[in-house]
């Protein structure tokens, strides 16, 4: 016959597996989780460098003259 501390110990086991089977779980749903926040950030980022090179590039000096002309006519014309 077993001890009842060896049956409470191996109970208490079990009930250990389990719980670490479900942490195991939950730690892998996280990780994908962070991956899809890293690969957000990343493309929010490049989309972000992109209007950066658009508003302040080399182009951008000569975009800003013809749209700063362009309100200028508007507004004399009006």
């Amino acid at each position: 016959m077993i001890p009842m501390d060896e049956i409470d110990l191996i109970e208490e086991n079990q009930v250990l597996k389990a719980q670490n089977k479900a942490l195991e779980q939950a730690s892998l749903a996280l990780e994908n989780q962070l991956q899809q926040f890293k690969d957000q950030l990343q493309n929010l980022t490049q989309t972000l460098d992109w209007f950066k090179r658009q508003m302040f590039g080399r182009k951008s000096e000569s975009k800003s003259l013809w749209i700063l002309t362009g309100r200028i006519v508007c507004q004399q014309s009006a």
